[in-house]
Parts: structure tokens; sequence; C-alpha cells
């Protein structure tokens, strides 16, 4: 399932920032990620917060 991947990979980004120790990563890395995000909130078609989702996405967009 889409959605499972996606959430795999959004985990995946959250825990290679988290255990960074600068608690950054390279510009590749951080378009990626948010790719990832972006991609994550847009399939939450049953989100209880979809104002909220659709504000993150458009304020992700803008990075």
């Amino acid at each position: 399932m889409v959605e499972d991947k996606l959430t795999f990979q959004a985990k995946h980004v959250r825990q290679a920032v988290c255990h960074s120790s600068t608690m950054s990563m390279a510009t590749d890395d951080s378009d990626r990620a948010i790719d990832t995000l972006m991609a994550l909130l847009q399939s939450l078609k049953h989100c209880n917060h979809q104002a909220a989702t659709k504000t993150a996405v458009e304020k992700l967009k803008q990075v």
C-alpha cells in the first residue's frame, strides 16, 4: 500500500534528522524529505485535520 510506504519513509526522514548530531541534512536529502512529507500529507484522505494538512502542504511548497 502506498500510504504504508510513505509512512515508513516519513519515519526514516524523522530518524535521519533526530539522530544527526547537527539536526541538519544536505540539500538533496532535505528536498527528498520535504517531497516525502508532502506526499504523505496529501495521501491522508481521511485526516481529521484536513484544513491543517492543506496548510502544511502549502507551507512545505514554499520551502
